[in-house]
């Protein structure tokens, strides 16, 4: 039997599950209506709001507004850490974190075609890539970028004085382009009509 409590709106209580807006709740709460909406309020102005999973009494993730930065979080609590795997942060960005794996970001598929991820500007700027593998915060000279420009040209930079660009497929280095302005070849490089064009470039990796 069902226990119908109608303030309201219309809820029912049917074998251990609580619907709301439903006569036949089909888990633990079940919420249905034109315009469902579940409102978590805290009325301190500094304390973040938490969405806890648990599994027999222990935390597993947490989906937490962050008061103080206007963040939504997600945390991985399974070693009974608190570890902040995603932060939607309130600039627009997003913030990864790679755990014990090292990768913040994985992109699988299964398509014939190819799998991508992709950078775009809807704007009049570049699309960049930036790498940091130093101390992860884009400043000073230790970083590189990948970029193409609005004028569509492809752009590899290191931002030190004192870092080389690097092409290595397998082991070996088949081209490294210094901060001289050098262009070092390991393979062969062969052209058809008197000059080198991007499509008459080969480089061997022996």
């Amino acid at each position: 039997t069902g226990v119908h409590l109608n303030g309201h709106g219309p809820s029912f209580f049917n074998n251990g599950n609580v619907g709301i807006g439903t006569t036949a709740p089909a888990g633990k709460l079940h919420v249905k209506d034109t315009s469902t909406q579940l409102i978590l309020e805290t009325p301190n102005t500094t304390n973040d709001i938490d969405f806890r999973f648990r599994e027999n009494g222990s935390n597993k993730w947490n989906m937490r507004y962050q008061n103080s930065g206007n963040h939504l979080q997600f945390l991985n609590q399974t070693s009974g850490s608190t570890a902040i795997q995603l932060s939607l942060n309130a600039d627009g960005s997003s913030t990864f974190a790679p755990g014990t794996t090292a990768i913040g970001l994985s992109v699988t598929g299964s398509s014939g075609s190819y799998t991508a991820a992709a950078i775009n500007n809807t704007g009049s700027g570049d699309a960049v890539l930036w790498l940091d593998a130093s101390n992860g915060d884009l400043a000073g000279g230790d970083y590189a970028s990948i970029r193409q420009t609005n004028a569509l040209s492809l752009v590899l930079k290191t931002e030190s004085n004192a870092g080389s660009i690097f092409f290595q497929p397998a082991a070996q280095t088949a081209l490294t382009l210094d901060t001289s302005q050098n262009a070092t070849f390991a393979g062969n490089v062969s052209n058809t009509s008197g000059q080198i064009l991007p499509n008459e470039l080969s480089m061997g990796d022996n």
